[in-house]
């Protein structure tokens, strides 16, 4: 019983918590339209995104999306039809790794809503350059550069 009590104590003392979404702080799906455009603002900048974490268990995949349901068929990508996860995928954006206290952090709060601190990186959402070539990236792509995750309590 005292394990299962300190799990959730250890990722609110290493990741902290958020009683709501911070004033300010971008839905997944309003950073998505800003660096899907050639005139991204927030491309360079670091700001606060909401929204729910997916699957962050592997090291190779770690992304946070507008709603719960986006998460899981991501995670459930084995057992889904491309044509059901695939589009969940699309719609949210990937957290960049290498910060092994995020990763921890995260860790502990999968599935969890949750306030990301990082710095945006628009590469893989620009549109075609004059010669069509497309940035693009697999596993653990840098949407987000973490700096920080709380957790979203209410």
């Amino acid at each position: 019983m005292l394990r299962l009590a300190a799990i959730p104590a250890i990722s609110l003392a290493l990741g902290g918590c958020a009683l709501s979404e911070p004033d300010g702080a971008y839905k997944v799906e309003e950073v998505i339209a800003d660096i899907s455009s050639s005139e991204s603002k927030l491309h360079g900048t670091t700001v606060s995104v909401h929204g729910w974490l997916g699957d962050c268990s592997s090291g190779l995949s770690c992304h946070i999306f507008d709603n719960l349901e986006d998460a899981e068929k991501v995670a459930a990508y084995q057992t889904l039809p491309d044509d059901e996860w695939m589009p969940a995928m699309d719609r949210g954006l990937s957290i960049g790794g290498g910060n092994e206290s995020f990763d921890f952090g995260a860790m502990f709060m999968q599935f969890d809503r949750v306030v990301v601190v990082g710095e945006i990186n628009g590469a893989y959402h620009q549109p075609p350059d004059e010669n069509g070539n497309q940035w693009g990236c697999w596993d653990r792509c840098d949407h987000i550069k973490p700096k920080s995750i709380k957790k979203i309590l209410f």
